[in-house]
């Protein structure tokens, strides 16, 4: 039994970021409902949902087939970090008087919070595998901050809003280079 402040084995910290991207994704469904007055909105936010449940999947079937990175990112948030940051959202998320604003902020903060570059960083050993899984991991591989950012445009979103997702698509664009 691992005590508090132990770190965590290779296959508790995989299966905690299949945790992370199920919080993320259970995030984006709560916006879904909470905005279903607006049906293009609702469908974003869903579509998010399902691109988050996506990479847990992949995670998932990855982990089984021990086709994950050995090394887990050193230079990312640690477990505890991101767990606190998740519990930060989601309490906001939650919110009673929950604004388009105020989602989309909880949304780039998510999505700026590196989870999709540990994502990345996990299933990287997988390229060299069957031409069928790897095209499926390819194609989760889509810029979420891009999406956030053009939807943010699209519903309405405040000035502040949208320069914080511009900044977070400028440092996602440094991050590949």
């Amino acid at each position: 039994m691992r005590k508090s402040g132990d770190s965590l084995s290779t296959g508790e910290a995989r299966s905690s970021y299949v945790e992370f991207e199920e919080r993320a994704a259970e995030i984006y469904l709560n916006f879904a409902r909470r905005f279903r007055d607006n049906a293009d909105l609702s469908g974003f936010w869903l579509g998010m949902c399902m691109a988050e449940q996506q990479h847990a999947i992949v995670l998932s079937f990855c982990e089984c087939q021990h086709l994950l990175s050995d090394n887990l990112p050193t230079d990312s948030p640690g477990d505890h970090d991101l767990s606190e940051l998740f519990r930060n959202l989601e309490t906001r998320a939650a919110h009673p008087n929950l604004t388009v604003d105020h989602a989309f902020m909880i949304a780039a903060e998510l999505e700026g919070s590196e989870i999709n570059a540990i994502y990345e960083r996990l299933v990287a050993p997988v390229q060299g595998t069957s031409y069928l899984t790897r095209k499926k991991i390819e194609t989760l591989g889509e810029n979420h901050v891009h999406a956030i950012a053009q939807a943010a445009r699209r519903f309405g979103a405040s000035d502040s809003v949208l320069g914080q997702l511009a900044q977070l698509e400028h440092k996602e664009y440094d991050l590949k280079f």
